[in-house]
């Protein structure tokens, strides 16, 4: 059974271009089967169930929005998403709503959210910095692919909004 009217039907190909680790992080979330602190406590695979990075609250999937040290990553890279308000729900399950360039968007949270992930496992602060080259990097990927299967115009009109940004860092 779909629950998404005709205005917010996914756009699966945009959807499938994202590479096969990006798409299992994902199903990891939408299935509470991220190894987070609390699930790793619980099993005895941590010593502590609290955050990574402000040690003060239990590392779970909401506080990877809420916590001070990563609200401040989300918020340096508001401006990439077009000065979009993002909200928990969005965090976690992407935009739903009909929004310009959703497709972008929703790619950029991901890879966001994956960002946090990799410096929870390095043991560093997620960075504006860095996120910019593991962007560029994505963007440099999906170029190529999209170069060997005709589809150059489709990849820019994805990252339209993104250029400048991208080919000026």
């Amino acid at each position: 059974m779909c629950f998404l009217s005709t205005e917010q039907a996914l756009d699966w190909k945009g959807i499938c271009a994202i590479d096969t680790k990006t798409r299992e992080f994902q199903y990891k979330i939408l299935n509470r089967i991220m190894p987070l602190n609390n699930f790793l406590f619980k099993i005895g695979k941590t010593d502590s169930p609290l955050c990574s990075f402000c040690q003060f609250s239990e590392e779970n999937m909401s506080h990877f929005f809420h916590c001070p040290l990563i609200a401040k990553f989300w918020q340096s890279i508001k401006h990439l998403l077009g000065g979009y308000e993002l909200i928990e729900r969005e965090v976690i399950l992407g935009i739903t709503e009909a929004v310009e360039n959703v497709s972008l968007k929703n790619h950029l949270i991901l890879l966001g959210k994956q960002h946090i992930f990799r410096c929870k496992l390095n043991n560093s602060l997620p960075s504006t910095t860095s996120f910019t080259q593991s962007l560029k990097a994505v963007f440099d990927s999906e170029r190529l692919i999209a170069k060997e299967n005709n589809r150059i115009s489709v990849h820019y009109n994805k990252w339209k909004d993104l250029l400048g940004y991208l080919l000026s860092n």
